[in-house]
């Protein structure tokens, strides 16, 4: 289902859900795993404008039932992945 549409064009997917991990990237506040899709004037899928460097440094993560939000390097499965599993 499509809960926000962002700057740019880029349109966010996700399940709404109250649970679990949160991430939120300019006020916007979003449940468990989304996905970004850009489009193009035709509304064609196309690539999302918010580049993963983009991304990466703007979106902060929050653990559940906490009031805490983490950035990229600091989320837990970031900080427990092998090198060469997380670009």
């Amino acid at each position: 289902m499509p809960l926000l549409n962002a700057p740019g064009g880029d349109i966010v997917y996700g399940k709404a859900q109250e649970d679990g991990w949160r991430w939120k990237k300019d006020g916007c506040v979003f449940g468990g795993r989304c996905v970004i899709v850009g489009s193009d004037a035709t509304n064609t899928p196309a690539e999302p404008v918010a580049s993963v460097r983009v991304l990466r440094r703007d979106v902060r993560f929050g653990p559940p039932a906490k009031t805490l939000w983490l950035g990229y390097d600091k989320h837990p499965m970031r900080m427990t992945a092998r090198p060469s599993a997380c670009p």
